[in-house]
């Protein structure tokens, strides 16, 4: 087993299950190396990160218009 897959969550469970993607409103994700939150929805926006960053725990999900 990969160290990755050990490395706790850095975001609870409870909040992962309520948050969303900004832009789509497609649920998101934890990332496989767990460091950002990942838009489960595969629209062809440009305008949208489809990737979120995790800092202290906190997801960053801010979108530029």
């Amino acid at each position: 087993m990969s160290q990755d897959s050990t490395k706790e969550s850095p975001i609870s469970e409870d909040l992962l299950a309520i948050l969303v993607c900004p832009r789509s409103k497609k649920k998101v994700v934890l990332s496989e190396d767990k460091t950002k939150l990942v838009c489960t929805d595969k629209c062809d926006d440009p305008k949208c990160p489809r990737e979120y960053r995790i800092e202290n725990g906190i997801p960053v999900m801010l979108i530029e218009d």
